[in-house]
């Protein structure tokens, strides 16, 4: 029988996830549940390490409230998996190699990431989402309580490896409806990765799911860059000219919740609307006050006239679609907004993904379309100081060098009407 703990500050976030999942299961297994919507502990490491103490089972699962188990014999096949392993120390659903390579295969905040795997992968470090402990080994060996919400996991997977066991990925599929919390409250990642760092100094270098564990140096150098970036993004492209001068409202054609920095950054302050097939989706946009309302309707059939909004927008929707279903979603959120908006990435796998999931979307399709395809950021420098000097060269001199062959991420923009309906 498998324990499963989980730490919760949103019964609703709990109810339509991980509850839910469960509740179809056809294997018999312990639910416990840590209160912690009075913060009552003061980091999730500490959390876990209460609840685990009432467990009973074989193995603890200890898991994100808003993760969602796929399939009614999930918990099944985990335990037939789990008892075949060799030297089994932990297993999850998402985690990196010693050589910096992603294994897993999940849906996470709406959009798929990694690619199948036929068994159980070993790897370095596991994502903190889902991880699965023999309930022998974690009497003995229990999270470090000095890590506020980041890094305890690949904390507790090192200190695995030098027992000489190993951690593993599973082939088994789950759907994380991620709700974006604020570094401030979530805790700092920098600083939890300070510490693993400070904790494993025999380990030369440290993957996890949201990237190597830099030395402070390198933290500093990053932000450096990334300053420069800023100002040179600003200098050639503004995304807020992308808004009509006069608009007033807004569609978000499948709003999801890790698109509102972005958002945010467009500076648009009328009304809003956003639409999803997913109410965990809307519920994590709700709880993140990005639109003033929202409706749940398909993507290719949204219940709204003609002309109804100044301006649609697409981020983080259409790249992972199959092309006749994406351009059918197109067509609807032209027949309503007079101006569209997309973001996709550039025609490049995204982190962690192969080449079996690439984007839809490249420039030329989208201009097919009739819009007008524009870089958003210049992330994807080569290795090469020759390369990094030629973006330079591109970033400055701009489209007589293709500033979008460098970019990570295209925005297009394509005016359908200039007639709203009021």
């Amino acid at each position: 029988m498998i324990s499963i703990v989980c730490v919760a500050n949103d019964y609703q976030i709990l109810d339509i996830n991980l509850r839910k999942s469960l509740s179809n299961q056809n294997r018999e297994f312990e639910l416990i549940i840590v209160d912690n919507r009075n913060r009552t502990f003061h980091s999730l490491p500490s959390a876990l390490n209460f609840g685990a103490k009432y467990a009973n089972g074989k193995y603890i699962m200890f898991i994100h409230q808003d993760v969602s188990l796929l399939g009614d014999s999930w918990l099944e096949r985990a335990e037939n998996i789990l008892d075949r392993l060799d030297q089994f120390g932990a297993a999850g659903v998402a985690g990196v190699t010693e050589k910096n390579e992603y294994k897993g295969f999940l849906y996470n905040s709406g959009v798929l990431w990694g690619s199948p795997i036929k068994g159980a992968v070993p790897v370095q470090t596991l994502d903190e989402q889902l991880m699965i402990v023999p309930r022998d080994l974690f009497e003995t060996l229990k999270f470090d309580e000095r890590f506020k919400f980041h890094s305890y996991c690949a904390d507790y997977c090192l200190s695995l490896k030098e027992r000489g066991l190993n951690v593993y990925v599973l082939p088994l599929m789950v759907k994380h409806n991620s709700l974006i919390t604020p570094i401030r409250r979530a805790g700092s990642i920098r600083q939890d990765d300070m510490i693993l760092k400070v904790k494993h100094p025999q380990v030369k270098h440290v993957y996890k799911t949201t990237g190597k564990v830099r030395s402070y140096v390198e933290v500093r150098y990053d932000r450096f860059r990334r300053m420069i970036g800023g100002i040179v993004r600003k200098i050639l492209y503004d995304q807020r000219h992308a808004l009509p001068p006069d608009a007033s409202s807004m569609l978000d054609v499948g709003t999801v919740g890790h698109e509102q920095p972005w958002l945010q950054g467009l500076g648009f302050s009328g009304y809003s609307v956003g639409v999803s097939e997913e109410p965990s989706q809307i519920l994590i946009s709700k709880k993140l006050k990005i639109h003033g309302d929202y409706v749940l309707a398909s993507m290719v059939n949204l219940p709204f006239q003609d002309r109804s909004f100044h301006v649609g927008l697409a981020v983080s929707l259409f790249e992972y679609m199959k092309a006749a279903k994406a351009v059918k979603c197109l067509d609807e959120a032209e027949r309503i907004c007079a101006k569209m908006i997309v973001k996709v990435p550039n025609t490049c796998c995204p982190r962690g993904q192969t080449r079996i999931y690439t984007s839809t979307w490249t420039s030329p399709k989208l201009k097919r379309l009739g819009y007008e395809v524009r870089a958003l950021d210049f992330s994807r420098l080569g290795r090469s100081r020759l390369r990094k000097i030629f973006a330079c060269c591109c970033a400055i001199l701009g489209k007589p060098f293709n500033l979008t062959f460098y970019s990570s991420q295209l925005l297009a923009v394509k005016r359908t009407s200039s007639k709203i309906r009021h």
